[in-house]
């Protein structure tokens, strides 16, 4: 039984906390969040790095499955996958959403069976990353 501190955690401790809050406050970077604000996206991101999550998808699931341990990292509540969702309502008309998903190309098209993605050709391949216009979105 681990009783100190996650490596997530002494990591953290490094992370100007004051400051950062000011340059958030300063640039309104929370204006408008209703869920994930600035300081809890910026753990999210640097749990991916550390972990080498691949995806939204990957980041989303490895968080869930830990979810008893969020508290602990700083998190209220694991990130939700609503991306798609959500980004018609986001998206001026013509706009598009450019999404990386990794390795997860088949459990994508299993999920959204009739949406018409559009894969981009990157140096990772052909089926990590997709485009989608607001037209198009489920």
């Amino acid at each position: 039984m681990n009783v100190g501190k996650t490596l997530f955690t002494q990591v953290m401790e490094y992370v100007p906390w004051k400051t950062f809050g000011r340059i958030v406050e300063r640039h309104q970077g929370d204006a408008g969040v209703h869920t994930l604000g600035c300081a809890d996206l910026f753990r999210v991101m640097v749990f991916a790095q550390l972990t080498w999550r691949e995806s939204l998808r990957d980041i989303e699931a490895c968080l869930a499955a830990n979810r008893n341990k969020l508290f602990h990292m700083g998190m209220k509540a694991p990130p939700a996958r609503s991306t798609l969702s959500d980004a018609a309502a986001h998206l001026k008309p013509g706009g598009v959403l450019i999404v990386e998903i990794g390795h997860n190309r088949a459990a994508l098209e299993k999920a959204f069976p009739k949406t018409p993605f559009t894969w981009l050709e990157t140096s990772a391949g052909d089926g990590h990353v997709f485009l989608l216009r607001r037209e198009e979105l489920p």
